[in-house]
């Protein structure tokens, strides 16, 4: 017998008190899968699905579209590797990435995050290549998300000489082993319909290769 479970739903909650009971009726396998998000968990013949998510379908509350989330996803991914390509030489620009009220590290402000990549900005000359891997972005809902990657930070100090190589293409540095391997987080907010940073975490754990070690 197939079992009407919407329609179950406040029965349920008014006999065991608790949104988060779970039935389990027995269904055939090709019962649709309406309910909860994601995949239903399948056991043999019978799926689980919560009172919560039958309360959804009752008030027409569907999850958030997967099509929105892979929306997220870019955007958040695109912010992290518009931040990197900024910190290789426009690092004060930076801080247009960041909410109003964003932190990176211990600067809370926008405009602290300017001056503070502003400073450096002023002082580094190097020629910086920033790899990314490992980008991992989990969406928390339509408004909020979270990351974390790994950076690989390469420096090296500017030619002086008008160097090519054969092709024409300047060389702008003498590559070395990477300064640094890093690991970063990310929050992301979505403040009147544009996602930015809203805290960036100090990156951990941080390796450095021995020579900077030595001049810390």
């Amino acid at each position: 017998m197939l079992v009407d479970l919407p329609t179950l739903a406040p029965i349920v909650t008014a006999i065991f008190g608790s949104a988060d009971y779970h039935l389990r009726p027995a269904t055939p396998l090709w019962w649709p899968r309406f309910y909860g998000r994601g995949d239903p968990e399948f056991t043999g013949h019978r799926h689980s699905v919560s009172v919560v998510e039958c309360r959804r379908q009752q008030q027409n509350e569907l999850p958030m579209a997967p099509t929105n989330e892979f929306e997220i996803h870019d955007q958040c991914e695109r912010l992290v590797y518009k931040f990197l390509q900024l910190l290789e030489g426009e690092q004060a620009k930076t801080a247009d990435l960041f909410t109003e009220d964003g932190q990176a590290f211990k600067l809370v402000g926008r405009e602290k995050i300017r001056e503070h990549f502003a400073g450096i900005d002023a002082v580094d000359d190097n020629v910086n290549v920033l790899l990314c891997s490992n980008l991992l972005i989990d969406v928390d809902d339509e408004d909020h998300a979270r990351a974390t990657n790994y950076l690989t930070h390469y420096v090296a100090d500017r030619e002086a000489e008008d160097l090519t190589v054969p092709g024409g293409a300047r060389v702008d540095g003498e590559l070395d082993t990477a300064r640094s391997i890093t690991r970063w987080s990310w929050e992301f907010r979505r403040v009147e319909g544009e996602w930015l940073i809203s805290k960036m975490q100090y990156p951990e754990p941080v390796l450095l290769r021995k020579d900077v070690i030595d001049d810390l």
